[in-house]
């Protein structure tokens, strides 16, 4: 049985069949109160805002397929964008434009006409997971793209805006299938799903440090999102959230119920919205409620964007 199919027979008790899809009979749990269903999408992955509150979404597949875009407010997400990279995984909204990485290039979608165009000419057997724009310039120059492939001969790579190819390559014994890649306090961070599990700083010359958890048992954690009010990680287990101080400290596991979590990120409105691959659905949980409470919802919408 594949690990899709035994994440299917977990949640099987509370989804059945519905128009297409899997409807949640029981919500996640997040912090003590319920999460809402925002939108249907089938195999997801990794998932991001824009500044106007339209959500894209990677598509979890093996195949040549297009991404998906989610209107404001929610509903059932649509296959997006003039061409179909193969199993675009990898999703983060830089300035107009909408990029993916899948198992061969990366792709550049405008915002505005929906026309998708290669953005690296190289064609390599990587697969692309995960990737993140470095738009302050945190690493080099503003515009540099770093990528994130499973099971491939580098773990971690980082693309020049300039020649759109590879400037460092990064190898560890560390990794094999790391997921989540962004950027907190100018730093770039990863968690890894396979071998040396949990969250890891990566340097600018390609060094890398486990952040410590306590010790947390980790499951398969293969999502991340950053929360700089508490300046803390989300990380997506399997079923669970798990909270994870930036800094270091022990993991605490503040979410449960959720059919498979790929993805993560903060919306325009403050709220957490989970990629449940499960469940083939988005879900949309409250922020930390103790951060609510200092920071108040409109303080905590200004914090946002997870990638920067």
């Amino acid at each position: 049985m594949t690990r899709r199919a035994l994440r299917l027979a977990a949640v099987a008790a509370i989804l059945l069949p519905a128009a297409g899809h899997r409807t949640a009979l029981a919500a996640p749990i997040f912090y003590g109160a319920a999460a809402v269903q925002y939108a249907t999408v089938t195999n997801p992955f990794e998932i991001e805002f824009d500044p106007a509150g339209t959500l894209y979404a990677g598509h979890n597949t093996n195949s040549a397929v297009r991404v998906y875009r989610i209107p404001p407010g929610g509903g059932a997400a649509q296959l997006w964008g003039s061409q179909s990279p193969t199993d675009p995984d990898g999703i983060d909204v830089s300035g107009a434009s909408v990029f993916a990485s899948g198992e061969e290039k990366i792709w550049q979608t405008d915002r505005a006409t929906g026309v998708t165009s290669p953005w690296t000419t190289w064609t390599a057997n990587r697969n692309m997971t995960t990737m993140v724009v470095d738009d302050a310039g945190h690493y080099g120059a503003a515009g540099n793209i770093m990528i994130a492939s499973a099971r491939y001969s580098y773990d971690i790579e980082f693309i020049s805006a300039a020649t759109r190819d590879p400037y460092l390559r990064i190898a560890s014994g560390n990794l094999y299938v790391p997921r989540g890649l962004l950027f907190a306090q100018g730093t770039l961070y990863c968690v890894e799903s396979s071998a040396s599990e949990g969250v890891w700083a990566v340097s600018p010359t390609g060094g890398l440090s486990a952040v410590d958890d306590g010790g947390f048992a980790w499951g398969s954690p293969q999502a991340m999102v950053y929360h700089p009010g508490g300046d803390v990680f989300y990380v997506g287990d399997g079923a669970n959230i798990v909270r994870v101080p930036r800094t270091g400290g022990p993991a605490q596991k503040v979410g449960s119920g959720f059919g498979g979590i790929v993805g993560l990120t903060f919306g325009p409105d403050g709220r957490l919205y989970v990629a449940d691959e499960g469940a083939d659905v988005v879900w949309r949980v409250l922020p930390e409620p103790a951060t609510l409470g200092l920071l108040g919802l409109g303080a905590a919408a200004a914090l946002v964007r997870r990638r920067r």
